[in-house]
């Protein structure tokens, strides 16, 4: 038994032996390395290639793509061909790429894999890589191609076509399976191993997809919260990512990021768009510090504050008021609690505590005689306070006063606006009596003018006043400094300007003036901080971006300057700004500078900056304490609306401040500002995004406005009479924080109608431009304010409109006359004042077509419309992608816009009324084939004429319709139809059917029975007197015929029916 276990395996061995050698008879090898340089069959370069011979590659490459959206190409390439002395062919050769494309990598290291594959040979794989990547990256395939050139370069040797081709690489490399290679899959060994020799190269795209970081840009928004000792600091990081920030201030005007005191911010580190602010105190009073907002990269402008003046030490006193009504014959003065300094009315109680009882003052009722007050000289005038005299001419008065005005003549002892109250007098006052009423300390304002009159109540209780007299204030001793203004530039052509500006010296004399312009704006806004004389800015020139132009070397006074400089480069942004050198109260040279200017040069085809546009700066309107309107007007819009602006700053800042854009078109239009610093200059100038206009200046009120009285106006004379309108005008002392103003008017004095109102605060003027009048016509108009504490009207007055001047006579017009008269522009009825227009310019729309909505309006009347409120609703079918103008809810999918003025026509010189547009941009999404399609647009307004509300409606319709072959269709509903619907349809068609088949059977029947001469009922017999019976006659009935067939030469004259189913 163990003999026959032992010689079986034997047996086995041996055919084991045997058949592996028939096996692995025809196996065959790749090459380990076809380079024979180490590398293995796979390797890489940087950059796209072909192989030819694959020298020069390595096993791995470092590229350089550090920055954001950077890219670069490798190419990896795979050697392949028969192991070398090997006599036997690869079949079926086949080449595997692992990576064809990989997205969001982050490793520095990226590894490329590549195989060889064959039916009859092992699998060979290797690697290379790629390192030095970025954060973040991604690798992409671009092309690749696999190719032999050994019939090229050695034809005697690699003479057959096996030994020469190029072909594409394609997607079938990236399989596991892998691409065919070689010459039909084979690579033989004719001519020797490396005639087959091939090279598969794929050349790969890397690039770099860290986030770009954006530039650091940071802003000094400001400071509020300011006290005598603390302040806060505000700024705003415009750009940038996770930044850290912070701010320093100093008493210095040289304040930087890096100098003067720091001050952490809240937050600390921001992204772009934050706001973020500083608290510091521990300031002293009535100091001015400096300061800039910081960030890692950049810094902010340099800006001030003042802190507060230590004002606890108030004063008290008790000013009389006005006189009672007369109570038993006797009438008693009033008496307010005032609070120096200020001036304000407090509570009694306060006097109380630091005065002493209220004073009581009586007199009789009905006191006679004549008084008459003259005004006298002011004394004592300094920087903060004055004393104003009076002094009784005549007879005798019980009570007399002071009234003031800030800068203006108007001042009467009954409309005020200021009224000053005589403290201590021992009434009556006779004639040649005397009194004065000083200012408290730091009441007025210094280098201010001031008009006062004085007044007395005489013995009728009327009231009488003398001369107007004036006086200045000192200007607290003169200005630290010079006063520079820059002012707009003039005749700016291709390579020259005209630069302006203003220098008043302030009682210091040799001034030396003289602009700096360039193209670098930070080194021309802060010259004045970095150097101290004209030489030193002269030695720092540098063409230009940095260049002074001297004007004057030894200006004492206060004048105007321009000065024209050339050889500029065209069509480039230019900085400037006036300074004159001085020597301060040390002797120490110094540079005061007026602000920064800028122009842009024309290019060579253009000799205006503005080839479309042209913009005018305006004259103020309403300049109070802390608020005025400027105004501009947009004299060519080029055809086109135009985004407006108004650009203004304190005179004393090198930086504009700039109002909301508004879209408009040609005509004059005014921005109100408000938050204004009382009785301080202000700079102004009207803006396109072509260009700026030339600067206006205007100074606000002082602070000194009495609150708690009632308001003062008056009616002024009437301007700008026209044929159809005019310009109303009057003057306010509102006496309260706000207020409103209008005018009443009407064709008689008993008026009757209301202009709408104008909010106003501090005192000022009140203006309205008064359209649609009546040609020669008599207008009546009045001037009211009212604020909380009452209503004041000015006088009323008249004026006439000229008559119409314009157009030809037309021919007389008989009509039936007839005294009722319905006026429906008077009623509000049946007259719309605006046309509104919406429209896509389609008819049809269809899913996935892009349209626009264009929203046009026009004031049709000669009304000046405002506050007018456009409403678009754009049906649920369309996806809102974008609008000219307004606001979008979308929710709603609705766009709101408030039209804030839209003057009306003006007929006598043939101006049409203000129009406007916008424009609604969307996506026609998801809908019903068939449905209707409407968008409406809506605009309401008020009618000035009776104020009732008024609107106006469009719509724009279209039907959703379908795409057959490319073009748009209308299936005009049908396709709303539902199944129902269909089923009724048809079983109406089938019972149709069924009704005509019946209809062709009956007259095909009725045929055949006419031919054969069959009747159906008896002959009626004749008749017979109706003495007997007829006889009974047989029905008739077909004779039986025997069939004979017919002749066939003989016509066939029978006719057989159409009998479907009859047998």
């Amino acid at each position: 038994m163990k003999t026959f276990i032992t010689t079986t395996l034997k047996t086995f061995a041996i055919l084991a032996v045997m058949f592996a050698g028939v096996a692995f008879a025809d196996a065959a090898t790749y090459e380990n390395d076809p380079l024979q340089n180490g590398t293995g069959i796979t390797s890489i370069s940087e950059g796209t290639g072909s192989c030819n011979g694959c020298s020069g590659q390595d096993t791995s490459v470092p590229v350089d793509i550090d920055q954001p959206g950077e890219w670069t190409e490798v190419t990896v390439y795979t050697d392949y061909m028969t192991q070398i002395g090997s006599t036997q062919s690869i079949f079926t050769a086949r080449s595997y790429y692992q990576v064809q494309n990989a997205l969001n990598q982050s490793s520095s290291t990226f590894t490329f894999t590549t195989q060889l594959k064959a039916s009859n040979a092992s699998t060979k794989t290797d690697s290379v890589t790629v390192t030095n990547l970025p954060s973040s990256y991604k690798v992409e395939y671009v092309s690749g191609h696999i190719e032999n050139q050994h019939a090229q370069q050695y034809p005697g040797t690699c003479q057959y076509p096996q030994h020469g081709y190029d072909y594409s690489v394609n997607s079938q490399i990236f399989n596991s399976g892998g691409q065919q290679i070689g010459y039909g899959g084979q690579l033989d060994t004719t001519g020797g191993n490396y005639c087959a020799q091939g090279t598969v190269s794929v050349t790969y795209r890397i690039t770099n997809t860290e986030p770009t970081a954006p530039n650091v840009d940071v802003t000094t928004t400001g400071a509020d919260n300011i006290t005598t000792s603390a302040a806060r600091l505000k700024g705003r990081l415009e750009s940038g990512n996770s930044v850290n920030v912070w701010f320093r201030y100093s008493t210095s005007s040289s304040v930087t990021c890096s100098t003067g005191t720091n001050t952490n911010a809240s937050p600390s580190n921001v992204s772009g768009g934050t706001n973020f602010t500083g608290n510091i105190s521990g300031l002293t009073p009535n100091t001015r510090y400096y300061y800039r907002a910081c960030a890692n990269g950049d810094s902010g402008d340099r800006l001030y504050f003042d802190t507060q003046e230590v004002t606890t030490n108030y004063t008290y006193a008790w000013e009389p008021g006005e006189w009672g009504s007369c109570i038993n014959n006797i009438q008693t003065l009033d008496f307010d609690c005032v609070r120096y300094p200020g001036g304000d009315i407090v509570a009694d109680n306060q006097c109380y505590i630091h005065v002493g009882p209220k004073p009581v003052e009586t007199r009789e009722c009905g006191v006679t005689g004549d008084d008459l007050t003259i005004t006298t000289e002011p004394a004592n005038v300094d920087e903060n306070s004055a004393t104003i005299n009076g002094e009784v001419q005549t007879g005798e008065t019980g009570h007399v006063f002071f009234v003031w005005n800030v800068e203006s003549p108007n001042v009467d002892c009954v409309n005020g606006p200021y009224f000053a109250y005589v403290p201590d007098v021992n009434y009556p006052l006779e004639a040649g009596d005397t009194f004065s009423y000083t200012f408290p300390n730091n009441s007025i304002t210094p280098n201010t003018t001031y008009h006062y009159k004085a007044c007395a109540r005489d013995d009728n209780n009327n009231i009488v006043s003398g001369i107007r007299r004036e006086f200045t204030t000192d200007d607290n001793g003169g200005m630290q400094h010079p006063d520079a203004n820059t002012q707009s530039p003039q005749d700016v052509g291709e390579d020259s300007a005209e630069l302006r500006g203003s220098i008043d010296m302030n009682d210091f004399d040799n001034g030396i003036v003289f602009f700096v312009y360039g193209q670098d704006e930070d080194r021309i806004a802060d010259v004045d901080n970095h150097y101290d004389t004209y030489n030193d800015v002269v030695d720092d020139e540098d063409n230009d971006q940095f260049e002074a132009e001297f004007v004057d070397g030894n200006f004492d006074g206060d004048d105007d300057f321009t000065e024209e400089v050339n050889n500029l480069e065209e069509n480039e942004r230019y900085y400037y700004q006036i300074c004159v050198e001085y020597d301060d109260e040390n002797n120490d040279p110094r540079l005061e500078c007026g602000g920064v200017e800028d122009f842009e040069t024309d290019n060579n085809n253009n000799n205006n900056n503005n080839d479309d546009t042209e913009i005018e700066t305006d004259a103020p309107r309403n300049v109070t304490q802390t608020t005025a309107e400027m105004c501009g007007d947009l004299v060519d819009d080029g055809g086109n609306s135009v985004q407006t602006w108004i650009e203004f700053r304190n005179a004393n800042q090198s930086f504009y401040n700039y109002t909301p854009t508004r879209q408009r078109r040609e005509g004059t239009f005014c921005e109100r500002v408000s938050g204004l610093t009382p009785n301080t200059t202000y700079i102004y100038r009207a803006c396109t995004p072509d260009d700026c206009a030339p600067t206006r200046s205007f100074r606000t009120l002082g602070n000194t406005i009495q609150q708690g009285q009632l308001p003062v106006i008056t009616t002024d004379p009437v301007t700008d009479i026209r044929s159809n309108s005019a310009v109303l005008n009057g003057t306010y002392v509102t006496n309260a924080p706000s207020g409103t103003c209008r005018f009443d008017y009407g064709r008689t004095s008993a008026l009757g109608r209301s202009t709408r109102t104008y909010n106003v605060s501090g005192y000022g003027a009140c203006v309205h431009s008064f359209t649609n009048l009546a040609s020669n016509t008599q207008y009546c108009v009045q001037a009211v304010i009212e604020t909380v504490y009452g209503t004041d009207r000015g006088s009323v007055r008249c004026f006439t409109t000229p008559p119409s001047t314009g157009g030809p006579t037309p021919p007389p017009v008989v009509v039936v006359e007839d005294d009722t008269e319905i006026d429906l522009l008077g009623l509000g009825l049946g007259i719309s004042l605006v046309r509104l227009d919406i429209d896509d310019d389609e008819e049809v729309i269809i899913r996935g077509e892009n349209i626009d909505y264009v929203v046009s309006w026009q004031n049709v009347s000669e009304l000046d419309l405002f506050d007018l409120e456009l409403k678009v609703v754009i049906p649920p079918e369309i996806q809102v992608t974008d609008i000219s103008r307004g606001r979008f809810d979308q929710d709603e999918n609705t766009i709101y816009f408030t039209i804030d003025e839209l003057r009306g026509a003006d007929v006598e010189r043939n101006i049409p009324g203000e129009d406007g547009d916008m424009t609604i941009s969307g996506l026609v999404n998801r809908g019903t084939v068939g449905n209707l399609v409407t968008a409406e647009a809506e605009i309401s307004y008020d009618n000035p004429i009776n104020d009732a509300r008024e609107d106006a409606i469009a719509w724009d319709i279209d039907e959703y319709g379908v795409q057959v072959a490319g073009v748009t269709a209308s299936v005009f509903g049908l396709g709303n139809i539902t199944f129902l619907g269909w089923l009724v349809i048809l079983l109406g068609l089938f019972i149709i059917f069924l009704v005509a088949r019946w209809l062709y059977l009956e007259r095909e029947e009725m045929r055949a029975q006419a031919y054969a001469g069959y009747m159906p009922y008896p002959a009626p017999a004749p008749y017979n007197g109706g003495y007997a019976a007829q006889a009974n006659v047989p029905m008739y009935a077909e004779p039986d015929v025997p069939y004979m067939p017919p002749v066939a030469s003989q016509p066939r004259d029978t006719y057989q029916p159409y009998r479907p189913n009859r047998g």
